[in-house]
């Protein structure tokens, strides 16, 4: 079956790597291959690594992608590690590319990502490994489905939600994503007319746990940074505020460098500035792209450049 994903800020994304001059460049969600297509499709003499932790997605990458010949390379791996996946490249890389979102192929059936889903609750991006999201609700307590709740998906009712889903436990177990979802409006306030699905942070934060998204988020890009070639950018597209907020945080250290107190005369930490220059604010999808994707809703693309 072939699967349409439409790639978010593909035209923001390409022009501030200046895909047409070339480069090495990496995606790190590689996912279907859009970015990566249209990166490689600028210059007929740019490269691209392209990572994802999802086998399946990978085999289509592979086949979209497959006319660039060895001009791209595709890995499985956890982008975060980036001692492993450096070894591949052959020089620095010019453009470094993080889309944190899910595509069109985790929302199929049977992958439970989506709150519409009548077969799973997996969750995983490498369904090789780790806990499920559909093991996670069924078996932890009330304090832990809380703070996962409340820690990854901001979600405001946390501890009432928490409480029917161990109630909900006592019954039956969940083995879905539609019925997660459905225990979800059944505690949600009526009348309330969200331009969201009340579920949706719930699921976010499902899956930002699961597969452990945000966590060492701030190392790895620290560890790009070093990496970059001079004046190289890296492009993180983030769609929930705890992810924007740990890049924003991140990215201002990297072009700040020295974190000695403002009082000392001398600098004793040795840290120096990795980015000459950052976005100041993010930049958001253009109405006319929301009207087409509604998926890039809220998306945010923020840029580091390498001094």
């Amino acid at each position: 079956m072939d699967c349409i994903h439409i790639p978010v800020m593909i035209r923001e994304v390409c022009e501030l790597f200046d895909v047409e001059s070339g480069g090495n460049f990496v995606d790190c969600t590689v996912g279907l291959g859009g970015h990566a297509e249209a990166i490689l499709s600028a210059n007929p003499k740019s490269t691209l690594l392209g990572l994802d932790r999802d086998s399946s997605a990978l085999d289509i990458a592979k086949k979209r992608l497959s006319r660039f010949g060895e001009r791209v390379s595709l890995l499985k791996c956890n982008f975060k590690d980036v001692s492993f996946w450096k070894k591949e490249l052959k020089d620095a890389p010019t453009g470094v590319l993080v889309d944190l979102g899910i595509s069109s192929l985790q929302l199929e059936e049977g992958r439970g990502f989506s709150f519409k889903d009548p077969l799973s609750l997996d969750m995983r991006m490498d369904r090789s490994k780790g806990m499920t999201a559909l093991e996670f609700v069924n078996k932890a307590n009330q304090d832990e489905i809380a703070s996962v709740l409340k820690e990854f998906g901001e979600v405001e009712n946390s501890r009432k939600l928490a409480k029917e889903i161990v109630e909900y436990r006592k019954f039956k177990s969940i083995e879905s994503g539609k019925e997660l979802a459905q225990i979800v409006e059944r505690i949600s306030p009526k009348g309330k007319q969200d331009k969201i699905h009340p579920a949706t942070k719930v699921f976010q934060a499902l899956r930002i746990f699961v597969n452990e998204e945000i966590f060492n988020l701030d190392s790895f890009l620290k560890e790009v940074a070093k990496i970059l070639a001079s004046s190289g950018k890296i492009i993180v597209i983030s769609y929930h505020s705890l992810e924007d907020r740990i890049v924003k945080r991140t990215f201002a250290e990297l072009k700040k460098g020295c974190i000695c107190p403002p009082k000392l005369p001398i600098c004793g930490c040795g840290l120096k500035p990795l980015f000459s220059q950052i976005s100041k604010n993010p930049l958001r999808p253009s109405l006319e792209e929301v009207l087409r994707n509604n998926s890039s809703r809220s998306a945010k693309l923020r840029y580091g450049v390498k001094v």
